[in-house]
């Protein structure tokens, strides 16, 4: 049954320029401007994992084990052992990779949509991309629907909408197509949103059968889609005015899709361990709420901020301290601004909480924007709420619903949207001060300022972000061994900047039809240099700059000044730590047996990281069947062995613009 009356909304004057916000032509508005923003990524081609997830889905002959369906295309590593030394053995993972290293991710809704692209039209990348911004298309139309159920036809339902289609968090999801996992997960967590409401507040009873399957598309879209019930929790507590026990047997369908979901994961060995980037919720809580305390700032920071969450993998250690606190600074000055509007209105409670909880989820792995989606449907309800009520306190505005301002003069409610949940209000919750109206002016003029200027601004510039990254790897990947001779040999690799720059090269070789090395190995992986001294024929010793894959933000100076405050280099230092955490160290003296090297850690730092590696290998190191190459100017060249006896220094890595490895060749 419905859940309560509808609320009164009387017929005002509204000002013509707020007219259009609350009429229909919103929903198209929303639509085309947030598609037009990720247009231009529909001629950028394949980026980043859109390579893996090719070569996984066309099948590649010559990597061994690539090939995926599309239920198991996000499966990156499933725990077993023997695949892990597989991959090492071939180069796609790092010597110091956990053996049991789990990145498993059940999304089978997002690969059969990407299956769709490359059976469909394998060539045409630009078709791929006019897929995803489909998708975000939808989302974008099934958040305005959102909006004006509960605000009914009215100028904040309007302005929330377009805050959310500019909103710069949501441009990896709408123009990487590997993201896109992200776009479709909100787009069927929003229908059952939809549905739900429909069912609790209208008596819709099929609402009952849709919300729990749309819930169930969602998660197997992304894991992030658990947000989804966050938003649920949220309605339960501050929309549905029904009787408790109503309530939260209304929540059963839901939490049984969430459970059974979850129960599915784990028996089909689907889940993360060994990850320092990645943590299991379930597996190891303490280390999950530690993290949390560390990462729900920085992602309020990344919704409300002035940049991106993203901005911190950039930062020195002590510059990461610092930006937490301003984090911290912003979440304050956020409490004590908003909660006089939360106070007021149970509508801003709900999409507050939901927008709470759906950080939770997202918190179990390395804080970036694309990870908001679900984050920012209740974060930009809420600052469009606040917009509208400072609007209704200018010179001259009048009365309107949600505190915002009305749809057409000629009817009350939009009968595509009843029952709106917001009052009319003249905001009384703002501050009549003095300083109370100069501290709104300063907080709308920035909040405009980040969200409707700054924001679009990043969501255009974002594809081309990761375009120069994919640029930087598929260089240096062309200039790894390739030549006939090859498949019979070794190459080793004695420093790079990143594992990860080599960990596609071999898809890159095959996909471009050229031979492949019959193994690959990076010695050394760091921004920091490394020490490479041989001690006879057939043994290398490397120290690594600092230690193997040192925290984020510790690259030492060469004049012993402290760490750069800024360095592209401290996010390559974050991806080494991808397939090894700190529960699982490297022990002194251990030792890893591969076909052509055994590998024994022969010192290690005060924190339990390899700082010293002693590389035995069974042939001597000049054998026609090894290569040997390392970093330089932003590509691979043959690396010169040391005598026995002798030791080189490699130099630290620079990256970033102005290096070599971002310039032309």
């Amino acid at each position: 049954m419905p859940s309560g009356p509808p609320a009164s909304v009387q017929h005002v004057r509204t000002s013509p320029r707020h007219h259009w916000l609350a009429g229909r032509s919103t929903y198209l508005f929303a639509v085309l401007l947030g598609c037009g923003l990720g247009a231009p990524s529909l001629w950028f081609g394949w980026l980043g994992d859109d390579h893996g997830h090719r070569a996984a889905l066309i099948g590649l002959p010559q990597v061994e084990g690539f090939e995926r369906s599309f239920v198991e295309l996000y499966n990156f590593q499933d725990g077993d052992p023997s695949a892990v030394r597989r991959d090492i053995e071939i180069g796609l993972l790092p010597w110091w990779s956990y053996e049991r290293l789990r990145l498993a991710f059940l999304r089978p809704v997002t690969g059969l949509t990407l299956w769709l692209d490359y059976h469909a039209w394998p060539e045409w990348p630009v078709l791929m991309h006019a897929q995803s911004l489909l998708w975000y298309a939808g989302v974008v139309l099934a958040a305005t629907c959102l909006y004006r159920r509960l605000h009914g036809p009215t100028w904040t339902a309007g302005l929330a909408a377009l805050l959310f289609a500019v909103d710069d968090a949501h441009a990896m999801p709408a123009t990487w197509m590997a993201g896109r996992n992200a776009a479709v997960a909100m787009f069927f967590g929003l229908l059952a949103i939809l549905a739900y409401d429909r069912w609790r507040r209208e008596g819709w009873r099929w609402g009952a059968v849709w919300a729990p399957l749309c819930l169930l598309a969602a998660v197997l879209s992304a894991e992030m889609a658990v947000a989804t019930g966050g938003y649920l929790v949220a309605y339960v507590v501050f929309v549905d005015r029904g009787a408790w026990a109503r309530r939260l047997l209304s929540l059963l369908p839901c939490v049984a899709v969430g459970v059974g979901w979850s129960v599915v994961c784990h028996l089909t060995g689907h889940g993360v361990a060994g990850s320092e980037v990645y943590i299991d919720p379930v597996q190891d809580p303490l280390r999950y709420a530690h993290a949390l305390v560390e990462r729900i700032p920085l992602l309020i920071w990344g919704q409300w901020g002035l940049s991106a969450c993203d901005l911190q993998i950039l930062l020195s250690a002590a510059g990461r301290r610092v930006f937490w606190w301003v984090c911290v600074g912003l979440v304050a000055l956020l409490a004590v601004v908003l909660t006089p509007l939360i106070r007021h209105d149970r509508t801003a409670r709900f999409w507050l909480l939901g927008s709470v909880l759906a950080m939770l989820p997202v918190g179990a792995t390395y804080p970036t924007d694309r990870l908001l989606m679900f984050v920012s449907l209740g974060g930009m309800a809420v600052l469009a709420q606040y917009l509208a009520g400072v609007r209704t306190l200018a010179p001259g505005a009048m009365p309107s619903p949600a505190a915002g301002g009305s749809g057409h003069a000629s009817r009350a409610l939009d009968p595509a949207h009843p029952r709106p949940l917001s009052r009319v209000s003249r905001a009384p919750w703002l501050p009549r001060t003095r300083w109370g109206k100069r501290g709104r002016l300063v907080l709308c003029v920035l909040f405009v300022l980040v969200h409707f200027v700054m924001s679009p601004v990043n969501f255009v510039l974002a594809p081309f972000y990761l375009a120069a990254f994919d640029r930087v790897v598929a260089r240096a990947g062309a200039t790894l061994p390739a030549d006939e001779q090859v498949t019979q040999q070794s190459v080793f690799v004695m420093q790079t900047p990143c594992s990860l720059f080599t960990r596609f090269a071999p898809v890159f070789q095959a996909l471009n039809g050229r031979p492949l090395p019959a193994r690959t190995l990076v010695l050394s992986s760091g921004v920091c240099g490394a020490e490479v001294y041989r001690p006879d024929e057939h043994t290398l010793v490397v120290r690594p700059g600092g230690g193997l894959y040192p925290a984020p933000g510790t690259i030492p100076q060469s004049d012993g000044r402290p760490p750069a405050l800024l360095n592209v280099g401290y996010a390559a230092q974050l991806l080494d730590r991808l397939f090894r955490d700190d529960g699982h160290p490297l022990q002194l003296g251990q030792r890893i047996a591969l076909r052509e090297v055994t590998i024994e850690i022969t010192a290690a730092t005060a924190d339990q990281r390899p700082a010293e590696i002693t590389f035995h290998f069974r042939q001597p190191l000049e054998s026609p069947a090894y290569r040997w190459v390392h970093w330089q100017g932003g590509v691979y060249v043959p690396f010169s062995l040391p005598a026995v006896g002798e030791t080189i220094t490699l130099p630290t890595i620079k990256l970033g613009p102005g290096s070599d490895a971002t310039s032309d060749p």
